[in-house]
């Protein structure tokens, strides 16, 4: 197993959780576009249960397109 694989699964066995490198990516939105994607986060967040991220939540409204 690559030293980095088992670094993964030794956090997760510790931790319980899952994780796997992330990015922190800027897009610009319109002022009017903003509240529109906020209220598509909270239906989603709603729907796929509280405990998961907002970046979750963002990521299954993109599966669905």
């Amino acid at each position: 197993m690559p030293k980095e694989q088992f670094k993964l699964e030794v956090e997760k066995e510790l931790t319980g959780r899952e994780t796997e490198p992330w990015e922190i990516i800027y897009f610009k939105l319109y002022q009017s576009q903003a509240p529109v994607i906020e209220r598509a986060i909270e239906i989603a967040v709603l729907m796929l249960g509280s405990d998961r991220s907002r970046g979750y939540s963002l990521e299954m409204i993109c599966a669905d397109f």
